[in-house]
């Protein structure tokens, strides 16, 4: 009981003071509230449903989720930029899981920096999600990992190439 306590007063405090904050800047949150449920007859969930999900859903044949999520947008009128996520996920599958499954602040100069801290879902390279079921060299099969990351936001020209050259780089641990 005490969970759906939480989840509510949650759900209540992002409603009602998120959008005062982000008001002030006419920068809103986007917000996100998803609902899944699959029931089957085997013992387990199709490989296909909980592919490149980042863990989201359970193996179990029968269950639910509710994902809540906001998720600041990035301001491209100002140089020095902070954006925040955060998306809580409720699975019911016989032993409710209550966890932060994104949970990150970024802070960013252009696209010349960006320093980054937390849980975040992210695909590398130029794979199409949508179209792909999956890459080679990386996994979305699994929950966000912590992780401190610092690099640049974008591709940033080099200097003294005039434009012919860019680079894109970070370092994570």
């Amino acid at each position: 009981m005490s969970r759906f306590l939480l989840f509510g007063a949650l759900t209540m405090w992002l409603w009602l003071v998120c959008p005062s904050f982000a008001a002030a800047t006419d920068n809103m949150p986007d917000i996100q509230l998803d609902f899944h449920a699959h029931a089957g007859s085997g013992e387990n969930t199709p490989f296909w449903l909980k592919a490149n999900e980042f863990g989201k859903y359970d193996l179990e044949n029968s269950a639910g989720l509710l994902s809540l999520g906001v998720f600041s947008r990035k301001d491209t009128s100002v140089t020095w930029d902070v954006n925040y996520g955060v998306e809580l996920i409720n699975r019911y599958d016989g032993n409710q899981k209550f966890w932060y499954h994104q949970l990150f602040v970024e802070l960013s100069y252009d696209q010349y920096l960006r320093v980054r801290a937390g849980w975040w879902e992210e695909t590398l390279g130029n794979e199409n999600t949508a179209l792909s079921s999956g890459s080679i060299i990386w996994s979305a099969n699994a929950r966000p990992m912590p992780k401190l990351d610092f690099g640049t936001a974008g591709f940033v020209e080099v200097p003294y190439t005039g434009g012919l050259f860019e680079m894109k780089g970070s370092m994570a641990h």
